[in-house]
């Protein structure tokens, strides 16, 4: 479980990093509007919602989660250089909706980890799962700007690169896919059969035998 949980934290943090500096990225590259941005995030909205919505469902149930969590990385992995990269408005929607192709990624990861735990070790786990995705919004953020900041306006960095946090999220997806398949390989995930329910039956001690019997 801990190899899943640690897919799921790098591909969090890699997430964080599109709505954080999106704005800021299309502004100093652009020159977007406030309209232009969020006319840009709606439609990666919309592109998200619908794969989550209509496609994760079919999907796992046609190939399964390790296949359908392996395609949301890859998108995310092929988006997020695009973006950092282009310098056209039509190639910058067109990684956009790629990227949306990655909310594929975490319901099948979470669906894989739902299936290695027991039905009534769900608590534990989706404090583990919670924690992870907090822990990612609060690293994610905080990295994804000061990235931006030091190759847009620092003087000692290597050179101008807004597109820099993105290629930071891309090597952050990368690891997770590695992890992934290295997990996938290990565990035989494609083939574990679901322990969901089959309890954990705590250890106890046999019963003290009673002084009354003979």
């Amino acid at each position: 479980m801990l190899w899943l949980l640690a897919v799921l934290f790098a591909f969090s943090l890699a997430a964080r990093a599109l709505p954080t500096v999106f704005s800021y990225f299309t502004v100093e590259v652009f020159r977007f509007t406030s309209s232009n941005i969020g006319r840009a995030l709606g439609a990666f909205g919309i592109g998200f919602a619908i794969c989550r919505a209509f496609l994760v469902g079919p999907m796992v149930k046609r190939v399964g989660e390790p296949p359908v969590a392996i395609l949301g990385l890859l998108a995310a992995i092929v988006a997020f250089p695009g973006v950092a990269f282009t310098d056209q408005v039509f190639y910058l929607y067109v990684f956009i909706m790629i990227g949306a192709i990655s909310g594929l990624a975490a319901p099948a990861i979470n669906g894989v980890l739902s299936r290695q735990v027991p039905d009534n070790a769900r608590g534990e786990l989706q404090g583990a799962v919670n924690a992870a995705n907090s822990l990612a919004t609060i690293i994610g953020p905080l990295a994804a700007t000061q990235i931006f900041s030091y190759f847009t306006t620092a003087a000692d960095s290597p050179g101008y690169f807004p597109g820099a946090p993105f290629v930071a999220a891309a090597g952050c997806v990368a690891l997770a896919l590695i992890l992934f398949a290295i997990a996938a390989w290990r565990f035989e995930l494609g083939h574990r059969p679901s322990i969901a329910n089959k309890p954990i039956i705590p250890d106890m001690a046999p019963p003290a035998r009673s002084a009354f019997h003979l």
